[in-house]
């Protein structure tokens, strides 16, 4: 577990380096850092699904997750960086929090 706190602190706190720039209008920079965040992002999924084959409860709403991810991506595709970095800064970011705070 202590992994996946890891990999999950590494997600907020590249969602903060990321929406900081994207406020700034450092659009090139924060889609640079963007990739990084889906890259871990993924690794999570990967580390929740181990845990859950392996028969342990894992206290995270994958759905929500998937919709906040959407409505990010909606964002994106619409070039809307301002709104995007809301997404992930107020929504995914203190999903990710409350989840963190829950792993033993």
């Amino acid at each position: 577990m202590e992994k996946l706190k890891e990999i999950i602190k590494n997600i907020i706190d590249g969602i903060e380096v990321t929406t900081n720039l994207f406020y700034q209008q450092k659009n090139q920079e924060g889609f640079t850092e963007l990739e990084g965040i889906i890259y871990l992002l993924n690794n999570m999924t990967n580390k929740v699904s181990e845990f859950e084959l392996e028969g342990n409860h894992v206290n995270i709403d994958i759905v929500k997750v998937n919709q906040i991810l959407t409505d990010a991506m909606n964002a994106l595709e619409n070039l809307d960086t301002i709104l995007l970095s809301d997404i992930l800064n107020y929504e995914l970011k203190e999903i990710l929090i409350d989840y963190q705070d829950s792993i033993l």
